[in-house]
This record gives structure tokens, C-alpha cells and sequence, in this order.
């Protein structure tokens, strides 16, 4: 009876566990059981679907609950609702950041991912680092914008013309020349 009422979204609220059904029987002999008087439960719905429920009970006094507090259980639902949620996406979203770092990191060919409207260096794999020689992003983020780290004719102005290239024609192949 209760799995019924949960999934068909209806809220319970009883003044009295004597009032319940007796399809809800079972129900009705938990609840005797265990010293309730009164019982609330709200549905939690998260994008047109049943995630749980909030329950109150009293085991004081037998009491109808009112409108103004099913409405209070309801935000509440939706609070603990989208906590959860938004939990479940951050978790998502770090375990992806894992597992693109993960690859990102495992291949021995060099990557530059560059910012295609400035040319700036947004991120580099640790083959990139060791091509240079050096311990740490930083460092080659250092001697890319100082111009130290590409043999002379190839500064970064010359890497934003290709850049450009890019961005006009689609991918291009070409020849760079680091001092390492």
C-alpha cells in the first residue's frame, strides 16, 4: 500500500494510525509496533521522477498535519533533492576530469591545448614538460611568453600566425623548433 501511494506521487498524512486502510495493514502493524500516533510522508520528485520520501511522525499525539507543513516538507524534499543532485554531477564531472587526465597524460606525443582566440597555452601533458626538460607547467608557460624555450626564428608571435592558419583553414602541419 505504502510503495503504491510513494510511487503514484500522493502525499500520506494520517491523524490516527487506526485510520490508515487495511490494505495498509502491515503498515498499520509497524506503526502500532513502534509507538506512532500520527504520520506525515511527502514524496521527493526530481525531474518527474520519485527519488524518496520525507516522513514525520508523532508518537505524542494523534494529529492531522497541516497544508503549510506538507508544503514546508515538499521545499525541504527539493533542498535535500538537488543537494543530492548537484553531489551526483560534481562527482560525475570529477571522475570524467580523472579519467581525461588519466589519457590525457599517458601518451608520449606532446600536447598544447591553446586558447584559439589569443594563442594563449591553457594546458600541456607531462610529455610536453619533458620535452622541454623541466618540472613543471609553469615553468614552460615561463619560457613560452618570456620567448626563451623556441630557437630564434621560431617566437610565439610566429605560433600565433599559425594559430590563425588554423582558424581560417582547419588543421595545419608545421615544423617548430625548440631550444631543447
Amino acid at each position: 500500500w505504502w510503495r503504491d501511494q510513494v510511487i503514484s506521487e500522493k502525499t500520506i498524512n494520517f491523524s490516527s494510525v487506526d485510520k490508515l486502510p487495511e490494505s495498509a495493514s502491515a503498515e498499520k502493524a509497524y506503526f502500532k509496533s513502534n509507538g506512532f500516533k500520527s504520520w506525515v510522508e511527502v514524496p521527493i520528485i526530481y525531474q518527474g521522477s520519485v527519488i524518496g520520501v520525507l516522513g514525520f511522525s508523532s508518537a505524542v499525539e494523534e494529529r492531522l498535519w497541516r497544508e503549510d507543513e506538507i508544503t514546508l516538507f515538499r521545499v525541504v524534499g527539493q533542498i535535500f533533492a538537488s543537494a543530492l543532485q548537484r553531489k551526483n554531477t560534481v562527482k560525475a564531472l570529477l571522475e570524467s576530469e580523472r579519467n581525461y587526465r588519466e589519457i590525457f597524460n599517458a601518451t608520449n606525443d606532446s600536447i598544447f591545448i591553446l586558447d584559439i582566440e589569443d594563442g594563449n597555452i591553457l594546458d600541456l601533458n607531462q610529455s610536453a614538460i619533458d620535452l622541454f626538460g623541466l618540472h613543471n607547467k609553469d615553468e614552460l608557460f615561463d619560457l613560452v611568453y618570456n620567448n626563451t624555450a623556441f630557437a630564434s626564428e621560431f617566437k610565439i608571435e610566429n605560433l600565433n600566425l599559425q594559430i590563425k592558419k588554423m582558424q581560417k583553414s582547419g588543421p595545419q602541419i608545421f615544423e617548430w623548433l625548440t631550444k631543447k
